[in-house]
């Protein structure tokens, strides 16, 4: 309480001022009520006015207006909002991936799945390409070529016995610079030798018969002169040719031509489930593609150009040549297969039928071996193992022709020496292989063929009817 006469503040309930003993009164109290109650009220508002203003910060600081309306996102919770965001970001890489893989099937699905004209078209140009890879600018070239029949289904393992053990080889090379060449002729049976020539080009045309006549023989009459022109014409007139006939082939085909199935084959010893493309050429579809074929060639000028020198007639003679080739309808239906395997449809073979006979020509081991099959409708299946290689700018050594005599001079000396081939290892084995089949050698079945008779007086049974396998 503070008294009214001094000042001092006295304790609450005094009577009497403790400085001044002036009595205090009830003004005195309520005056300290007043002021104690002004302090109270202070406090108060300040406390509220902090609360307010926390809560102001809070509010503030914790609710963020989106500017897309009156919507409003709470981020309260920062870490909750970090792990949303990531979370977001997983899904839109997983869904990105996801988008990513399927445009990926779709492509290799357009790649590597490509329509069944597209197969044959890209096979037809990949054979194209085989052909005229080799550039013009090789000065020589050598070639190895090897070819061995085979023959199953005649009902006589004799005769497919002989036909199985022929082998014939060629190899060597042209040099085009030197307008030189020399290759080597072998014909194997049972891998002994029959025969082994060598035909050698140097200004003149020499003939070396090994083993049979020691000095080489000349041909002064034989030139081969036009083998080696160097300007081409006729190589590029008849690459312009040939691209023209494929193009023309390749866009006049039509996918209502094509069918497409799997078979499982035998190839290089395993089973490969090879995808079939067949080009269905029904006697209808072949006139309509050969009309067609002709009417893109009679718009090509390069075609046109090119064949007509070639062939040595005039353009206009080559444009009435194709407009009188359209005829009627084939006789005969002809289906042409391609086999293929793999994401690539890498080829493994074509098959061609036609009225019961089926034609096969597949690589075999590598880019070199061909397996050539020809299957008749009665069941006889004759095969052809081809080795084949080529390789450019290689380089040859020419045999040495001294000593060569001519061919007049020679002929009478190899006709003698040609009693050598009868007394080779090879001929030998075949002539007893030929006895097993018909009962007598190969002279004395000439000899009666031929109708005079047998070289001996020995009477022959010949029970081997050769007309039901050939005609």
């Amino acid at each position: 309480m503070k008294c009214s006469n001094c000042g001092t503040l006295n304790t609450n309930g005094s009577k009497f001022c403790i400085n001044c003993g002036k009595p205090l009164t009830n003004e005195d109290t309520n005056d300290k009520e007043k002021i104690n109650n002004n302090k109270v009220e202070s406090i108060q508002n300040d406390v509220n006015q902090e609360v307010l203003n926390n809560i102001q910060n809070i509010i503030s600081n914790n609710l963020v207006q989106q500017n897309n309306g009156n919507e409003f996102v709470d981020v309260s919770d920062n870490n909750n909002e970090k792990k949303l965001r990531k979370s977001k970001k997983k899904l839109l890489l997983i869904l990105s991936i996801i988008i990513l893989a399927i445009i990926f099937v779709v492509l290799l699905v357009l790649i590597f799945n490509p329509s069944s004209k597209k197969i044959f078209t890209s096979q037809v140009d990949k054979l194209y390409s085989s052909i005229t890879k080799t550039s013009k600018e090789y000065d020589s070239a050598s070639l190895n070529f090897e070819i061995a029949p085979s023959i199953t289904g005649t009902g006589s393992s004799e005769l497919e016995n002989i036909v199985n053990k022929f082998k014939i080889s060629m190899s060597g090379g042209v040099n085009l610079k030197d307008k030189t060449l020399l290759y080597n002729i072998k014909l194997d049976y049972d891998n002994k030798n029959i025969m082994d020539i060598d035909a050698q080009y140097d200004k003149y045309l020499y003939m070396f018969f090994n083993n049979l006549y020691d000095n080489p023989v000349m041909d002064e009459s034989s030139n081969f002169d036009d083998l080696f022109n160097n300007d081409n014409k006729l190589t590029d007139d008849a690459l312009v040719v040939l691209e023209s006939y494929i193009n023309a082939f390749n866009k006049s085909l039509k996918n209502e031509y094509f069918s497409s199935g799997k078979e499982s084959i035998n190839y290089n010893g395993k089973t490969v489930n090879a995808k079939v493309t067949t080009l269905n050429l029904t006697s209808q579809n072949q006139k309509q593609l050969s009309e067609d074929i002709i009417k893109v060639l009679s718009n090509d000028e390069d075609f046109i150009s090119s064949y007509a020198k070639i062939t040595d007639v005039s353009e206009e003679d080559v444009k009435d040549m194709l407009t009188s080739s359209i005829s009627g309808e084939a006789t005969t239906d002809l289906n042409i297969s391609i086999y293929t395997t793999g994401l690539k449809n890498d080829f493994i073979k074509v098959a061609v039928e036609s009225d019961g006979t089926v034609i096969e020509f597949q690589n075999k081991d590598s880019d070199d071996n061909y397996l050539i099959n020809v299957k008749s409708s009665d069941g006889i299946n004759l095969g052809f193992k081809v080795k084949y290689s080529v390789a450019y700018n290689t380089n040859f050594e020419l045999k040495d022709t001294t000593g060569a005599v001519s061919m007049d001079d020679a002929e009478e000396e190899l006709s003698n020496s040609f009693n050598k081939v009868l007394e080779s290892e090879g001929y030998k084995q075949l002539d007893e292989d030929f006895k097993t089949l018909t009962g007598m050698g190969i002279n004395d079945f000439i000899s009666y063929m031929i109708g005079f008779g047998s070289s001996t007086d020995t009477d022959y049974n010949i029970d081997y009817d050769y007309s039901s396998q050939y005609y």
